[in-house]
């Protein structure tokens, strides 16, 4: 979206508040009576949209999931998928 033109604020909007707002929900923005998940990064992504993949900590609910938690579930996931794929994507790939 940012490549397409879009300012980086609303890419961003793009996908916290604008669908929040239209599904009618409580999240997309810190807020008094909304749900309070919520991804802190390590560096300002109004500066730069790549900076939202420098993810350091992870709340949702009342568990909070930090960088090295995240990376060792990151890790198991892709491992468990790596077990349980029967056809690889090379197959298909020139």
């Amino acid at each position: 979206m940012r490549s397409a033109g879009l300012s980086t604020t609303d890419v961003l909007k793009s996908a916290t508040v604008n669908p929040a707002k239209r599904l009618g929900l409580k999240t997309g923005v810190i807020a008094k009576g909304y749900m309070a998940d919520i991804v802190l990064l390590n560096k300002n992504p109004l500066l730069n949209i790549k900076n939202t993949t420098t993810i350091e900590t992870v709340i949702k609910e009342d568990l909070v999931f930090n960088l090295q938690t995240l990376d060792v579930m990151l890790r198991d996931v892709e491992e468990l998928n790596n077990k349980s794929r029967t056809i690889y994507i090379s197959k298909y790939l020139n």
